[in-house]
């Protein structure tokens, strides 16, 4: 390939019949566009004629993700690149295997459960022939309807236009009935809303500012303005896509504002940044846009904001949603990239980026933080010119660790999962088969859950409705036996009798649990600690009830409170898995505890400790920031240092050197930059002054 891969070959959709992998293919991600449609579609407040269009586009992903498994490819499958090259067909590429799996016998369709005229929107027809040659790849009649009927089966011709397929049909339906408009809006809103989402870590120690309104019309857009670092300014713009247009114009054309809309966005993006350089705390500023919208790009002349201290940076929403999902505050990572870049742009370099400042970050990331290569000086003279193949190694790298996806839960329903321990320090924790669930979550319930060979077990707490206090316990213990889960799993998995796969539910009800004042023992209830555990009428959803003097036990040594839940979970999942009556031996409880807790370390934290190393780790794990200077600040700290001493160092002796750099820092120190003598005593300074 000429163009290198920008993403993964296979993503995936989670609809209410669970995972449905499609191909991911050359548009911008597929995956994110069509679940963002599928999910409004889905919404109860949609009319019901609006929800009816989801049921050909579920019957098409079935099909899709009937393509991927004839050919065992799981989600975020990827192949490496190659220089284009002539291709050979030779009969060890086995093609006839690619053509059965891409076709669909009566016999296929029927153990699919799905009809012809159900996916009938999907299949080519006679009249679209005519007009395929003159049509652009992109708004191909193929594209919109790969299915190609050969009247004893159909053939997926194209999977990897799956998704634009069933975009574009729900598009033109939605418009013939009337309710594009209602559908416009409320795509808008939920998109508002994941990026809500997406900015809370950021949101969570910042300030918000109310902007100011603007003068006059201008585009479709929800914003937030924010005050973070103390004195920096982020104004986060998200721009929607009319869809009228889009369903007219289809998707290979860029969306664009006419000449007096794009003059009031621009003129507006001044006044939000003047606003914020009026405060007395300003110090830099940034103007951050995500482009909404179904897939298509935009395209209007490049905003100048006609300021030093303030940048501009756009990005595709998906792209800065799956930033928001990296590992420990990646918004404020991604800002950093660009305070970087605008530092190395005001020294005069030049940043030839095409594919924009998400591919910039993506090189960042992948060079250690090193913005500007070490042989490369900060000046007019120099400019980095960037391809657009380090999107990939972000986007693929991000997909599988939080790997979003969706689990099935005893009631017959899916809910949408992702990694548990991705901000965890070490990074084995971040690929152990545990998730926390999304859904759950969003309805203010803790759940996670395991995958192993006796299926899904899920663990999840029922705390009280309200209490600050009780929601942090409840927290601490659920987030701390989640993270046993996994090992608590495979050790009673590996002595238990052989069984059928089945989706389990473990409920722990902490409820009833007595929190006492200021940590203080004597004020707990004496009674038993020990939780019980009970079958509920679904032989699949056990209770462990915890009594009110639970929090005696962990106030004992050789981590008797985690030793005692891991027995009551370990009983539970043997009572659902070998039935109620079946009795459970001590003996094996207590071994299976000892080889998932041990005694050395407490592993929960639920109270003030007296102990050094204890308090201390308790402390590292409670602490919202980590005071430790960043590697990406000290490698930028070493490059600012380097590009201001050079001149001033070159044949100088060692005494001359140190006073340049002294007198560099001080000067530092007065714009701000204290972090600088937190990291100087890293820095190596050689006798000839290179960096």
């Amino acid at each position: 390939m000429e163009d290198p891969a920008e993403d993964v070959f296979i993503s995936n959709i989670q609809t209410t019949e669970g995972n449905r992998r499609i191909f991911e293919g050359l548009w911008e991600s597929s995956d994110y566009y069509l679940q963002t449609v599928m999910d409004t579609l889905a919404s109860p407040q949609a009319p019901q004629e609006c929800r009816d269009l989801l049921t050909p586009a579920l019957a098409l992903l079935r099909l899709s993700d009937t393509v991927a498994d004839r050919l065992r490819l799981n989600r975020w499958h990827i192949e490496d690149s190659y220089p284009a090259q002539r291709l050979a067909i030779t009969r060890e590429m086995r093609i006839d295997n690619h053509v059965r799996a891409v076709t669909f016998t009566e016999k296929d369709l029927s153990r699919l459960n799905i009809e012809k005229p159900a996916i009938a929107p999907f299949i080519f027809r006679a009249a679209d022939r005519q007009r395929l040659l003159a049509e652009t790849i992109a708004d191909s009649s193929l594209t919109q309807r790969p299915l190609i009927d050969f009247s004893d089966a159909l053939l997926l011709s194209l999977p990897s236009a799956v998704s634009l397929a069933i975009r574009r049909f729900i598009l033109t339906e939605l418009r013939r009935m009337g309710h594009l408009a209602t559908f416009q809006h409320a795509l808008a809103r939920r998109q508002a809303r994941e990026l809500d989402d997406g900015l809370q870590q950021l949101k969570r120690h910042a300030v918000p500012i109310t902007p100011p309104r603007p003068e006059a019309q201008t585009v479709s857009l929800h914003q937030w303005l924010m005050r973070y670092d103390l004195n920096k300014y982020i104004h986060v713009v998200l721009l929607h896509d009319n869809l009228e247009s889009l369903d007219r114009q289809g998707f290979s054309r860029a969306f664009s504002y006419p000449e007096p809309l794009y003059t009031s966005l621009q003129t507006y993006l001044r006044a939000v940044a003047d606003s914020a350089r009026a405060r007395p705390d300003f110090v830099h500023g940034t103007t951050l846009i995500a482009v909404g919208g179904l897939g298509r790009g935009l395209s209007m002349p490049l905003l100048r904001l006609s300021a030093a201290d303030w940048d501009l940076s756009t990005i595709g929403l998906p792209d800065l949603l799956m930033v928001s999902r990296g590992l420990k505050h990646p918004l404020k990572l991604y800002l950093k990239c660009l305070d970087q870049k605008g530092w190395a742009e005001r020294q005069g370099m030049r940043f030839l980026v095409p594919s924009g400042d998400f591919n910039l970050y993506s090189f960042w990331r992948r060079t250690n933080f090193q913005l500007v290569p070490r042989e490369m000086s900060v000046s007019s003279r120099s400019t980095i010119s960037l391809g657009p193949e380090f999107i990939q190694s972000t986007r693929r790298e991000t997909r599988t660790l939080v790997d979003l996806h969706a689990e099935p839960t005893p009631t017959g329903s899916f809910a949408t999962v992702m990694h548990f321990g991705l901000d965890a320090d070490f990074t084995s924790m971040q690929h152990r088969p545990i998730y926390k669930s999304l859904t759950h979550l969003k309805a203010g319930v803790l759940a996670g859950l395991v995958r192993s060979v006796r299926g899904v077990t899920w663990l999840v707490a029922r705390t009280r409705d309200s209490g600050d206090r009780h929601r942090r316990l409840a927290y601490e213990l659920w987030s701390g036996l989640l993270g046993l889960f996994d090992i608590l799993i495979h050790e009673a998995e590996a002595s238990l009798p052989e069984g059928v796969p089945t989706v389990a539910e473990l409920r722990l009800d902490i409820r009833g649990v007595t929190l006492p004042d200021n940590d203080a023992v004597a004020n707990l209830p004496s009674g038993p600690s020990e939780p019980e555990v009970l079958i509920t009428d679904d032989p699949r959803i056990a209770v462990i009830q915890c009594p009110p003097g639970l929090l005696v036990a962990f106030q004992r040594p050789e981590n008797t409170g985690e030793k005692m839940m891991v027995r009551a979970i370990a009983r539970a999942f043997a009572m659902v898995h070998l039935g109620p009556a079946t009795p459970i031996d001590d003996d094996w409880l207590d071994n299976v505890a000892a080889r998932v807790v041990g005694s050395d370390v407490r592993l929960l934290h639920l109270f003030t400790t007296h102990d050094i190393a204890e308090h201390l780790l308790a402390q590292r794990h409670s602490d919202n920031e980590d005071f430790r200077l960043p590697h990406e600040d000290f490698v930028f700290a070493k490059l600012k240092l380097a590009e201001g001493c050079t001149e001033a160092i070159a044949g100088a002796c060692c005494a001359q050197r140190l006073t340049a750099i002294t007198s560099f820092i001080e000067s530092w120190t007065r714009r701000g930059f204290d972090s600088v003598i937190d990291c100087i005593n890293s820095i190596e300074l050689t006798s000839s002054g290179s960096r």
